[in-house]
This record gives C-alpha cells, sequence and structure tokens, in this order.
C-alpha cells in the first residue's frame, strides 16, 4: 500500500523514499512544526514476535549516535502495522534532493 497523502500521528506522508522486502521509508511533514522526518512502516502487519524484535531493534538505533546512523525519535504499532519515525538535526541531503524534486 501507498502510504502518501496519508497521516499517521501528526505527520502527513509526502513521497515514497524507497522500499525493501518489508518495508516502505517515507518523507513526511509534522504537520503543526513543518518539520520533515523519514518514516519506515512495515509493509504487512506483524506477529507479535516479529513486533517486539523490531522494537528491540529501534530501542538500541534509538540510543546510537554516529554520523552514519540517522536517529530513531519515535515508534508507533497502529493496526498491527509498526512505523519507525527517524530524522536528524538537519533532514539529510538525499532527503533534501527528493523533496525538492517532490516541490518543483
Amino acid at each position: 500500500m501507498n502510504y502518501t497523502g496519508f497521516s499517521l500521528k501528526d505527520h502527513r506522508f509526502i513521497k515514497l523514499l524507497g522500499k525493501g522486502s518489508s518495508e516502505e521509508v517515507y518523507l513526511a511533514e509534522h504537520m503543526y512544526l513543518q518539520t520533515y522526518v523519514a518514516i519506515k512502516m512495515q509493509k504487512a502487519r506483524l506477529d507479535v514476535a516479529s513486533q517486539q524484535r523490531f522494537l528491540y531493534e529501534a530501542k538500541i538505533v534509538a540510543h546510537l549516535d554516529h554520523p552514519h546512523i540517522i536517529p530513531v525519535l519515535d515508534f508507533t504499532i497502529s493496526k498491527g502495522r509498526l512505523s519507525c519515525f527517524s530524522t536528524s538535526e538537519d533532514v539529510p541531503d538525499i532527503f533534501i534532493s527528493i523533496f525538492i524534486e517532490h516541490i518543483t
């Protein structure tokens, strides 16, 4: 499912940035703050064990501080699908260039 145009929490999905076998990454805008994040969405509903594993990985990444790792800022489970909100202080250049392509 393509989530472009949909909302999750206070974020509106702007554009699909990429996808793998089990997840998709979207550029999203906070509706009130007008800040941008990358949101990783699971393509399918996950069983409880898979949800726990994904949460465990998100917790680990949330505590890492490295210039080549985009930090996890938020995590949510909605209707059995997992979402991982990520951004850095500045949206990475790749997201900016894709966003510029989207609005021009």
